[in-house]
């Protein structure tokens, strides 16, 4: 049944199982224990385990704790599968930090968008929209490049991001439901470019230990495909580097 659904090079991803006191002093600390991790399949062992790489944050592979248990959400060929893992083993094989990983739960197939998250560190800028201002831009994309180069925007520094939407932390608070204008500058392997996408705020809150600063985590709006996917081909140019280093 295992090996029908996965293969090795699938994604995943891990959010550690806590009690309720741990996630809260996870969260306050904000520790790498109460993030997403990406993570992907190496091999299969057999129908019950499988060998994962061990995740890597801001070039630093995490050495997840032996006997921790995971919700896993498994991205694959047939869709989005989740379960329930805990790690039996951890060594390095061939130059790469492997994990093995016992499912202590049948795979079960959910649907959500098919984005992977990269965390990084890049420096944007946002500024707000009227309703008006959306309505206008939808009617005529080519409005984005003429706000782009006369409105003034605010810096901001981004703290993921997908081919969904983005979080980021930035100096104001933003009202759920607003929306934004967000100047993305990336890199690929063909140059730089700057992309303007219209984002829908999801929440904003103070980020802990820094009260002058909000995280702020927004959904992309009638983005253009081309921009779409050249948000994606980034995040999987740069989730390659970080896996050769």
């Amino acid at each position: 049944m295992l090996s029908k659904i996965l293969s090795p090079g699938d994604r995943l991803e891990l959010l550690r199982v806590a009690s309720e006191e741990k996630k809260n002093r996870f969260l306050e600390q904000n520790s790498v224990e109460s993030r997403v991790l990406l993570s992907q399949i190496y091999d299969m062992m057999d129908e019950e385990q499988l060998k994962i790489a061990m995740p890597i944050v801001e070039g630093r592979v995490i050495p997840l704790p032996v006997n921790a248990r995971y919700d896993v959400c498994f991205f694959t060929s047939g869709g989005l599968y989740k379960s329930r893992v805990v790690i039996t083993d951890r060594y390095k094989e061939d130059g790469l930090y492997i994990l093995v990983v016992e499912l202590m739960s049948d795979l079960k197939k959910f649907q959500r968008r098919q984005y992977f998250r990269l965390e990084c560190t890049l420096d944007i800028e946002y500024r707000r929209l009227e309703d008006s201002d959306v309505e206008k831009i939808k009617e005529d994309p080519e409005l984005i490049r003429d706000i782009m180069e006369s409105e003034p925007f605010t810096s901001a520094i981004v703290l993921d991001i997908s081919g969904g939407g983005v979080r980021f932390a930035s100096e104001e608070k933003l009202e759920p439901d607003s929306n934004i204008l967000v100047d993305l500058n990336i890199s690929t392997e063909s140059g730089q470019k700057v992309y303007g996408v219209m984002a829908k705020v999801l929440s904003s809150g103070r980020i802990i230990n820094k009260d002058h600063m909000y995280e702020q985590r927004v959904e992309y709006l009638e983005i253009a495909g081309h921009t779409r996917e050249a948000i994606i081909k980034f995040i999987f140019e740069q989730e390659r580097r970080l896996r050769k280093k």
